[in-house]
């Protein structure tokens, strides 16, 4: 893929996240904290909002995983399918640093 195709990959991509987490924002999270609905059910599940974020992500993992196998059948998704599952896989990396930021240790949080 040539430099300039990728970066028109990467632009696409990134609009899509940027569309997403901010119009998604007011869907999931609860008043002003984003991180909300990883942090409801941490009691439930006994763990922690990164793990319950890392268990959200899994679904979207998996989701391209399944694409990648159809495209090996001969089975291709539309680019529109193929942008909606890795925005959603791209904007959960985000949400997963965001919780493991505020979990953090105030002195390392400083640090990075």
């Amino acid at each position: 893929m040539k430099l300039s195709d990728f970066n028109k990959c990467y632009q696409e991509l990134n609009q899509r996240v940027e569309k997403m987490l901010l119009t998604k924002r007011e869907e999931y999270a609860s008043g002003e904290d984003r991180l909300a609905n990883f942090k409801h059910p941490t009691s439930l599940l006994e763990t922690n909002p990164a793990m319950v974020c890392m268990y959200y992500q899994t679904k979207h993992f998996d989701s391209l995983i399944d694409i990648c196998k159809k495209i090996d059948q001969g089975v291709y998704p539309s680019k529109e399918l193929i942008l909606e599952k890795a925005g959603d896989l791209a904007a959960y990396t985000y949400l997963l640093y965001a919780c493991l930021q505020e979990q953090m240790n105030p002195l390392q949080k400083n640090a990075l």
